[in-house]
C-alpha cells in the first residue's frame, strides 16, 4: 500500500511533492506484508530514490548503519519443518500372506514457513520382503532405498511429496511374523525425522503389518 502516491509495476513513486523548505521534513509511507513462504535469512532490501529540479538523483540511507547511502534492509527468520506418513497395501488384496506383493507409500508434507531444500528420504527394506522395486526415482543399495529431492518444496505446494517402493513376502515367512517398516526424511533446514503410521494413534511409530496363514482348502470335499 502506497499512502499518497501510486504503485506501478512494483515500483511506488511520489510526484509533484511541491517545495520543500531546508530543514522541512516530509514522511512518505509504504506498507507490505512478506510472502508467507520465505527462506531462513533471506536478506530483504528496499532503497528509493529522489530527485528534484537542480538537484541529481540520490538514494535513501538506512539511518541505523554507518553506511552512507545503503538500502534499508531486514534478515527473515522462518522454520522449516515436515510431516512424514507411511502406509501400506496389499496389492493381492485381503490380509497379508507369504507371496503376497505389498505397496508402501510415503507421503512427505512441507509444514513451518520456510521451503525445504536438499531432502533426503531413506528407507531400509524389511528382510522378510524380496525383489524390492523402488518408485519416483529412488534407488536400492544394499537392502536400503534412498530418494535425493534437491527441491525446493515449499508448504503452499498443492500437493505433498508421494514415494513409493514395492516388495513380495518371502515363501515361508510363518504365519504370526509383524513386519516392520519405517523410513526417516531430512533436509538443509530440518533434523531427520523417522515416519509415521498415520493409522495409529502413536506418533512416529513404524508401519506394520501382520503374516496369516489362510487355510488350504485344496482337495476339500462337500457332502
Amino acid at each position: 500500500v502506497v499512502e499518497q502516491g501510486a504503485l506501478v509495476d512494483g515500483v511506488a513513486t511520489w510526484a509533484d511533492l511541491g517545495e520543500l523548505a531546508v530543514g522541512e521534513a516530509r514522511e512518505l509511507v509504504v506498507r507490505g506484508r512478506l510472502q508467507a513462504v520465505l527462506a531462513d535469512g533471506l536478506r530483504v532490501e528496499n532503497q528509493a530514490t529522489v530527485s528534484a529540479q537542480d538537484l541529481d538523483p540520490r538514494l535513501s540511507d538506512d539511518p541505523a548503519t554507518p553506511a552512507q547511502d545503503d538500502p534499508t534492509a531486514l534478515v527473515v527468520r522462518s522454520r522449516a519443518d515436515f510431516a512424514l506418513d507411511k502406509a501400506v497395501e496389499d496389492l493381492n488384496g485381503g490380509r497379508v500372506q507369504a507371496g503376497d506383493r505389498l505397496r508402501y507409500t510415503l507421503t512427505l508434507t512441507p509444514r513451518g514457513t520456510s521451503p525445504l531444500t536438499q531432502l533426503v528420504v531413506e528407507d531400509p527394506v524389511p528382510a522378510e520382503l524380496e525383489a524390492a522395486a523402488p518408485g519416483e526415482g529412488g534407488r536400492l543399495v544394499n537392502g536400503r532405498i534412498t530418494w535425493a529431492i534437491a527441491g525446493p518444496l515449499r508448504p503452499d505446494d498443492p500437493e505433498p511429496l508421494r514415494l513409493t517402493f514395492e516388495g513380495t513376502v518371502r515363501a515361508g515367512v510363518a504365519a504370526g511374523t509383524l513386519i516392520s517398516n519405517q523410513a526417516a526424511a531430512r533436509s538443509a533446514e530440518a533434523e531427520l525425522r523417522a515416519s509415521d503410521d498415520p493409522s495409529t494413534p502413536a506418533a512416529g511409530d513404524p508401519t506394520v503389518v501382520e503374516v496369516v496363514a489362510e487355510p488350504d482348502l485344496a482337495g476339500a470335499q462337500k457332502t
